[in-house]
């Protein structure tokens, strides 16, 4: 099972030293610094607070079965703002000062979207946001409209939400949308949207996808628009094909179509070589249970049956 463990920051945060005269400009700049720092240290406590205490944002095998971890999406929230009271918590605090602009001190722009943001939300979790923010002419309003609209849009939510929204409907579970979000968070150097993404996608991939069409499609995409540097897609689908590669052999024309995909994307078929190769015993996250089975009872095993990836003999292996 795919288990999930967030340990919230202890201790007690540092107070600001008073002052019965004005700071000096180095001491306000200073202030300034510690001001943001415990502003994001407030925010992450609340997401970690969050993905503890609300079961519909874990990132547990239990809730990717049943429902996406993204469950707050941007309408959701907004219509909270609108008819609920004060933020309770510093996390629902930063999502009200987006929703509402206040307190903001950079604009994002996106055709004619725009979003009243805050620095020290943006740039803690992105430097390159950060130093295109820098190069700008004021160093407040951002133009994001090269970019995908609706990626972006996401990218916001996540930015202050630790999620983000997406419908898994078949016949391809949203594998689209985590591989524009991979790319363009690896493109900004936004690591948890980067994280959460591939984990996304990997769930639908090994769970949910039946259509080889929609795998094909995605092995074209990430290997034409990631690098071995952020690797974490282009793992998924290779060790996607090798635990499926029985299947993907034994119809002439299944077989076919992937021999076209592995020609046309060589450093695809390169990796699914290479794993097969040098790493034969390499682990594959795999689903232990079907969704209907549930969780297993302390102390019950099973016993499964699969083919030997070297020699191709049946092997039975125990579970306890």
């Amino acid at each position: 099972m795919i288990t999930s463990r967030v340990e919230t920051p202890s201790g007690s945060l540092p107070s600001l030293p008073c002052f019965t005269q004005p700071p000096s400009q180095e001491i306000f700049e200073n202030l300034m610094e510690e001001s943001e720092q415990q502003l994001l240290h407030e925010f992450r406590h609340a997401t970690a607070h969050s993905l503890i205490e609300m079961p519909s944002e874990s990132l547990d095998a239990t809730n990717l079965r049943s429902k996406s971890p993204s469950s707050i999406s941007s309408s959701q929230f907004t219509s909270s703002i609108q008819h609920n009271h004060q933020p309770q918590n510093p996390m629902e605090a930063l999502q009200f000062s987006l929703a509402s602009g206040k307190f903001s001190d950079l604009t994002i722009i996106h055709g004619d979207t725009r979003w009243k943001a805050h620095k020290v939300v943006v740039c803690s979790q992105s430097s390159v946001l950060e130093s295109m923010i820098k190069d700008t002419n004021d160093g407040s309003i951002l133009d994001l409209t090269s970019y995908d609209n609706q990626t972006i849009t996401l990218m916001m939510e996540y930015l202050y939400t630790s999620t983000y929204t997406h419908h898994p409907h078949p016949p391809t579970f949203s594998l689209p949308l985590h591989t524009q979000l991979y790319i363009l968070s690896s493109k900004f150097q936004i690591h948890g949207l980067q994280t959460l993404s591939c984990t996304l996608f990997t769930h639908h991939l090994n769970n949910h996808v039946s259509n080889l069409e929609v795998y094909f499609t995605s092995v074209r995409s990430i290997y034409a628009h990631t690098s071995p540097e952020n690797p974490g897609l282009r793992i998924a689908v290779v060790e996607a094909a090798v635990s499926e590669m029985r299947k993907l052999l034994g119809d002439d024309d299944v077989r076919n179509r992937f021999f076209e995909v592995m020609t046309d994307t060589p450093d695809f078929m390169t990796d699914v070589m290479t794993l097969l190769v040098e790493h034969p015993e390499r682990p594959v996250l795999m689903q232990e249970l079907c969704e209907e089975c549930g969780p297993r009872g302390e102390g019950e095993g099973y016993e499964v049956t699969v083919s030997c990836k070297t020699c191709g003999k049946d092997r039975t292996v125990e579970f306890c």
